[in-house]
């Protein structure tokens, strides 16, 4: 757990992916336990059933009891509690968000798309584009922002979308990877990417995050990337966001193995928050995920027709959400001591073996 935290969150080339606890997407009962302690809990379980196992082969028999039985009743404790919890969830909806999937579209294509839900649907509450949709520089009146704060106006409705916008103090060239969200009242909110991805043309980073208002809504926005990183989640869920949406660009050439990895992680943070979250994707895997972990939305790799999730909004906080950091960071210190202490006995029997 220790390790998984710092190459997530703790060093400055974070890479969140291959986390252990993030195979357990689909284990409903055990992936409840996130809620408590986060994916680093189910990673942790995971190493203590693994580490548990390799004790026992070294063993002998009288050895080999202890940790196998204590391993046995922590996977069916929270195996049992997490099921209880699932007996008693709640999965109210009555908030509307439409995706709009699309790769390498121009913004004629997205209107067009929009009225057509908007037509279908008129119940919905917010629309919601991938990740670079509009691929170029907004500034305040440019005429793309007008044409989307038009319809917005003329629907009623918010739409959230992304594009770039200029760097604040930076050089020309200097970009963030922004989120817009256009209100029907002409008022635009914007939040940049927290985590550029490492090695491409992806802007500046973010110098903090905050909910975005969708009419009476707080929805915690993370652009793509974001929200592999548990910190971000995490941070939008302390400034009492109700729901969480994912705007986010997967190239449909980048392979259907990426695609379903990165489309898996993005549940465990509707479990670790117990909010709803929806993944509206370019090209890749669009999801709404409840509170629990299951999908609503059936939608496979590529790009598809507009859809409508039913959602719901909840001011829960989770244990995790509240003490999110001190389980893996107890465990990163614990590495630390345990590697030096390994380090100073090595030292000191090589300096006996020396002497003698």
């Amino acid at each position: 757990m220790g390790v998984e935290f710092l190459r997530s969150e703790a060093w400055w080339l974070k890479f969140s992916w291959f986390g252990l606890g993030y195979s357990q997407h689909v284990n409903y009962p055990f992936l409840q336990a996130a809620s408590v302690g986060g994916v680093y809990l189910l990673s942790f379980v995971i190493a203590a059933a693994n580490g548990a196992l390799a004790w026992a082969l070294e063993k002998s028999a009288r050895g080999r009891v202890i940790p196998l039985a204590a391993e046995v009743l922590a996977i069916a404790g929270l195996h049992w509690a997490g099921s209880a919890a699932l007996e008693g969830e709640r999965q109210g909806a009555g908030y509307s968000i439409a995706g709009v999937e699309g790769e390498g579209k121009d913004l004629e294509w997205f209107l067009e798309r929009t009225e057509k839900v908007l037509d279908e649907h008129p119940e919905t509450r917010l629309v919601v584009w991938p990740e670079w949709s509009i691929p170029e520089r907004l500034p305040a009146g440019s005429a793309t922002l007008i044409r989307i704060r038009e319809l917005a106006k003329k629907r009623g409705v918010p739409i959230l979308f992304g594009g770039t916008r200029a760097a604040e103090g930076g050089a020309a060239d200097d970009f963030e990877n922004t989120v817009f969200l256009v209100r029907p009242d002409g008022d635009v909110e914007t939040q940049a990417k927290s985590e550029p991805v490492p090695f491409f043309a992806d802007g500046r980073p973010a110098a903090g995050r905050k909910p975005l208002h969708a009419g009476s809504a707080r929805i915690g926005v993370a652009v793509c990337y974001d929200m592999d990183f548990p910190y971000v989640s995490r941070d939008l869920a302390r400034q009492e966001a109700l729901a969480f949406v994912i705007p986010t660009m997967d190239a449909l050439s980048w392979g259907g193995m990426q695609h379903r990895q990165h489309a898996a992680m993005a549940g465990l943070r509707a479990v670790e928050h117990r909010k709803w979250l929806v993944r509206v994707a370019s090209s890749g895997i669009s999801r709404a995920v409840d509170p629990y972990g299951h999908d609503h939305l059936d939608r496979g790799i590529g790009e598809g027709e507009p859809f409508v999730a039913e959602v719901g909004l909840d001011d829960r906080l989770t244990l995790y959400a509240r003490y999110g950091y001190l389980l893996p960071s107890l465990c990163l210190m614990a590495s630390v001591l345990i590697t030096l202490a390994g380090l100073v006995r090595s030292r000191r029997r090589a300096e006996a073996g020396s002497a003698g």
